[in-house]
């Protein structure tokens, strides 16, 4: 009897923790939440950037509420120690107007992302409401929110003050709301102007992963690609000229072909005695050029000539 009731004993030690852990509350030591109308699709972006409390044991299941309307998240993920972001299976259960994202969180570090299509669009006029969830606690909650590309009019109620531009070129509004109980809930408006549908994502300048060198990856130096910038022109030297001296040699012996034609053309054998000779001078009877004396053959053409009873 003795035995049995120490090893029940001992399963429930076992248990206990785990029952504890099953069922703790879950804390939030800090929670940010952004805020990005129509930045890369046309409704608007809500971001969180959430931090579980050092009292909180890892792992843990957490269960956080987002809009019904939005229908599944683009992101439910874990911080990593490099400061990446790990994806995480997650669970949906509908309840009212909310959806329960159910996970295990590993790490304390999460972020949850969803386009809701609750942005209203009037016209040029938008108008925007978020409500903080408040299923758990929040030891300090920040909200930002982003101006849109070619917004004006930019009114948020209660305010967030005056805007700054960041690094991304682009003017935020935010503020430190401090701490809020579990249930308590936060609600602001969003309204602006804008008379286009551009996305602020397509004026957001892409910058460089890392410092660029000459050691970088996929980049070439001018040294490197200078033999091949060599061999090009060089190519393309060799087909210019031989080109150009085709197409010369073409114009050149046509023109001469031609001009050779026409001096035949024009010149009319001399008058000549039935020997070849008038007048002392010797003449060829195929181009009527005179000959020196002394020759047997036009020097023009080569025609065999005609003197005295040659021919």
């Amino acid at each position: 009897m003795k035995t049995g009731l120490c090893i029940l004993f001992i399963f429930m030690l076992f248990l206990f923790p785990a029952a504890v852990q099953a069922q703790q509350t879950v804390e939030y030591a800090a929670a940010v939440v952004e805020l990005w109308p129509e930045f890369d699709q046309p409704s608007m972006l809500v971001i969180y950037r959430l931090v579980l409390s050092p009292k909180v044991s890892l792992p843990t299941e957490v269960i956080f509420r987002i809009p019904s309307r939005v229908g599944r998240p683009n992101a439910v993920a874990a911080g990593q120690a490099d400061g990446s972001l790990v994806n995480l299976s997650y669970d949906t259960n509908h309840v009212g107007e909310w959806t329960l994202l159910v996970f295990q969180a590993t790490t304390p570090d999460l972020q949850i992302e969803f386009y809701d299509p609750g942005l209203i669009k009037t016209g040029a006029s938008r108008h925007y409401e978020y409500s903080w969830p408040g299923n758990a606690a929040v030891g300090e909650l920040s909200i930002r929110v982003q101006e849109p590309v070619g917004a004006r009019q930019m009114r948020i109620s209660p305010s967030l003050g005056g805007g700054s531009t960041a690094a991304d070129g682009l003017v935020y509004y935010e503020a430190d709301l401090g701490a809020l109980v579990e249930g308590q809930t936060f609600s602001i408006t969003v309204d602006y102007e804008k008379d286009t549908d551009e996305l602020s994502s397509q004026s957001v300048p892409i910058d460089a992963s890392g410092p660029l060198n000459d050691t970088t990856a996929g980049r070439s130096t001018m040294l490197s690609a200078l033999p091949w910038v060599l061999g090009a022109v060089g190519v393309l030297l060799i087909a210019g000229g031989g080109l150009w001296y085709y197409f010369s040699g073409r114009q050149v012996g046509g023109t001469s072909r031609i001009r050779s034609s026409r001096m035949r053309k024009r010149r009319k054998p001399a008058p000549q005695t039935p020997g070849g000779v008038e007048d002392g001078n010797v003449y060829c009877h195929q181009c009527g050029r005179r000959a020196v004396e002394g020759d047997r053959f036009c020097r023009a053409c080569g025609t065999e000539l005609r003197i005295g009873s040659d021919k």
